[in-house]
């Protein structure tokens, strides 16, 4: 319970203060979609977008939260490789996996067990939720849908720290990271192109699970590591700045062209967070929905990961948002975040969120540590 409240002193505030955020926009957003009587669809989804205003936009807009938690991860799992590469030259893969095993899973195989005793429907698949391939599995079969997410983490992990591992001695990992980047935004745009007319899928129907359109939109696109994983790079890319350009990044930051770097990125996140396009009666063009689907996502990752650069420099224009976002009260929402994740469309409730951390997300995140420990000496 101590943990649950009182920070650590060698972690970052602010980025718990975005993670609380994004989980709490998350589940703000499933009670909606998911609601107490299951998934809305058709003429409910479309006569609740029909009056819809700026806070709605906001509400609905909650899927962004996932991404939050991408740039978020790629932010967090770069610093980890990349300080064990500083401080021992290599990166060991078999600590790093069973490091996110010991994270991830045993919260995971409570949930399963809860759903599996429960009978849940498509229980018999499972094994896809615990072996974290679960968004390679058709809608109609998914179980605990939403840790799609988790997934896309893991896959991503698992490449990345490949990556990293094969790459630690080069110098051009700036470059290659880039370069990554650049091709996540081609790759996606292909993608899409190439499945277009099955996809072509209007906002305010991607809720509908009986849309045939929606469904490929969401198994072919939306759930996929190739058109997710440029949101984790962002991430890899603000953490590989902060640790080896941090001077200069503190010389440019402060100058007129780092301000308005930061103040666009700002501009972005909020009017995506706040965009409407849900009104069916304002249907936009084919091409504005096409570049929506193209490039929105990976646009507000990269500003968040701006945003999240300036926040961890302690630029003074961004004092406000810091503040708030490493207010103590939105630790423990930080904490539990993961097992709320988990939880919250099953409606188990914040209570079994936190007995979850406590007694299963804790302990093996202590025996991590025991188990690291040992192996390093």
């Amino acid at each position: 319970m101590y943990g649950l409240f009182v920070r650590p002193s060698n972690n970052y505030a602010v980025l718990d203060g975005l993670r609380a955020v994004s989980i709490l926009w998350v589940v703000l957003s499933h009670v909606i979609f998911l609601g107490p009587s299951g998934h809305l669809e058709g003429i409910e989804l479309a006569s609740m977008y029909e009056n819809i205003g700026l806070f709605y936009s906001f509400w609905l807009n909650g899927f962004y939260g996932v991404d939050c938690f991408f740039v978020l991860s790629g932010l967090l799992i770069s610093n980890i490789i990349f300080r064990e590469i500083d401080e021992t030259g290599t990166l060991n893969l078999k600590v790093f996996y069973i490091r996110r095993i010991l994270r991830l899973s045993p919260a995971l195989i409570v949930v399963v067990l809860f759903v599996y005793l429960k009978k849940l429907p498509n229980f018999e698949f499972l094994w896809y939720n615990v072996f974290y391939i679960n968004n390679f599995l058709a809608l109609s079969d998914n179980v605990m849908t939403h840790t799609w997410s988790l997934s896309v983490e893991e896959q991503f992990y698992i490449a990345f720290s490949a990556f990293m591992f094969f790459f630690r001695k080069s110098r051009y990992i700036l470059m290659s990271v880039m370069t990554l980047i650049v091709a996540s935004f081609i790759i996606k745009f292909f993608i899409i192109l190439y499945l277009w007319e099955s996809i072509d899928v209007q906002i305010y129907e991607i809720g509908d699970i009986n849309s045939d359109d929606s469904t490929n939109y969401i198994e072919l696109i939306y759930f996929k590591p190739y058109t997710r994983y440029g949101a984790f790079l962002f991430g890899v890319l603000a953490m590989y700045l902060y640790r080896y350009r941090y001077d200069w990044l503190r010389q440019n930051i402060a100058t007129w062209v780092g301000k308005s770097v930061v103040y666009l990125a700002l501009i972005v996140i909020v009017g995506v967070a706040f965009s409407n396009l849900y009104r069916p009666q304002e249907q936009p063009s084919d091409l504005l929905l096409f570049v929506y689907h193209c490039f929105i996502g990976y646009l507000f990752s990269a500003a968040l990961a701006t945003l999240m650069i300036a926040l961890l420099m302690r630029s003074d224009d961004l004092s406000i948002i810091h503040r708030g976002l490493s207010h103590r009260t939105l630790y423990p929402i930080a904490q539990l975040a993961y097992s709320l994740y988990l939880t919250h469309p099953l409606l188990i409730g914040i209570l079994v969120s936190a007995c979850i951390y406590i007694f299963v997300e804790k302990p093996f995140m202590d025996l991590r540590k025991v188990i690291l420990r040992d192996s390093h000496s």
